[in-house]
Formats: C-alpha cells, sequence, structure tokens
C-alpha cells in the first residue's frame, strides 16, 4: 500500500523529513507528499519568532489565528503551553534539510490566499524539492485554511488519493506497512 504524507505548518517539515528518510529505507513507499502553509527549505531563512519576548511571542500566536482567544485569557495555561509552543517554533525554525536534496515523489502544495505568515510564491517554491510532479494549489482563507474553508481541500486530497496506484508495491518487493 502506499504512503501519503501530509503536514501542515511546521508538520510539512515534518512530512518532508519523513519523506526523506524513508527514502532511503524504503524507496518507493512514499507516493505523495502534500505540504500546506509552510515555505520550502529553498526559500526558508532560520526564523526567530522562538526567540521573541512573551508579550510579542503572543502577538504572533494571535495573529496567526490557530490558537482559541480563550486560552489567552488564562495565564495559568500560557504559562504551561508557551514554553511547549515555543520549543516546536525553535525546532522547525532552526531545521535546515539540504537544499539540493530531490525526492522522487509527487508534491501538493496548498497555501492560503490571505495567509499573513507565509506567502503564496514561498509555499510554490516545495517545487523545488521533487523531482517527480508538482502542483501548487491556492485556497481561500488565511495561515489555517484548512479550518476556514475544509472541503475543497478535501475534494483535492480525495481526487488525488484516486489517482494514487495502489497495487503497485514498492520497488524493493516488501509488503508495506498498513496502519488501520
Amino acid at each position: 500500500m502506499p504512503l501519503v504524507l501530509f503536514g501542515h505548518r511546521m508538520g510539512a517539515s515534518v512530512a518532508h523529513e519523513t519523506a526523506r528518510r524513508l527514502r532511503e529505507r524504503r524507496p518507493g513507499l512514499v507516493r505523495l507528499l502534500v505540504v500546506s502553509a509552510r515555505c520550502a527549505a529553498a526559500v526558508a531563512s532560520p526564523g526567530q519568532e522562538h526567540l521573541l519576548s512573551r508579550e510579542r511571542f503572543v502577538e504572533v500566536l494571535r495573529a496567526q489565528g490557530g490558537t482559541d482567544e480563550s486560552i489567552f485569557k488564562r495565564e495559568d495555561l500560557l504559562d504551561y503551553l508557551l514554553p511547549i509552543i515555543r520549543s516546536g517554533y525553535r525546532l522547525i525554525e532552526t531545521y535546515q534539510p539540504p537544499r539540493d536534496d530531490r525526492l522522487p515523489v509527487d508534491v501538493l502544495a496548498f497555501a492560503g490566499a490571505d495567509d499573513p505568515t507565509v506567502r503564496v510564491a514561498d509555499v510554490l517554491a516545495w517545487a523545488e524539492v521533487t523531482g517527480a510532479s508538482f502542483d501548487g494549489m491556492v485556497f481561500p482563507g488565511g495561515h489555517f485554511h484548512l479550518r476556514e474553508n475544509p472541503a475543497p481541500v478535501i475534494e483535492e486530497l480525495i481526487r488525488r488519493l484516486r489517482l494514487i496506484d495502489d497495487t503497485a508495491a514498492p520497488p524493493d518487493g516488501r509488503p508495506a506497512v498498513q496502519v488501520t
């Protein structure tokens, strides 16, 4: 069974690195890498948001729109959550995969037309990570366009999944792992 990896924002980098590592261990297993709301490594520069003051970091989180506003009203929750969130930012902002490493995997990139944190052109730069096919799509909405208007994203994912030949075994002949 072929594997499709999907990652939104920070998860896009995790999915990309997973595809890179699986390429070496299980060639042909990953058939599609879907990334969303994350600039490609080719245009990424080390981020600095993880170094911001608490107040400024909270402003950044609010601007992105992915955190329920009630969280920001609870200092006890912020005291607990901010170090965890900041660690995730540090990990992703300092991660630098090899820039000349092209995957033999189709890549599909999603961007929000009104994303205040990631430019559409930077999302479309994921074309540089594949030696296979690339498609970029821009959807209405911001950084969390998936939540704002999920129907067209889901429709496109279903369409892409139907195009994948699930009878093809990976080139190494070993059966793919199926998670149910």
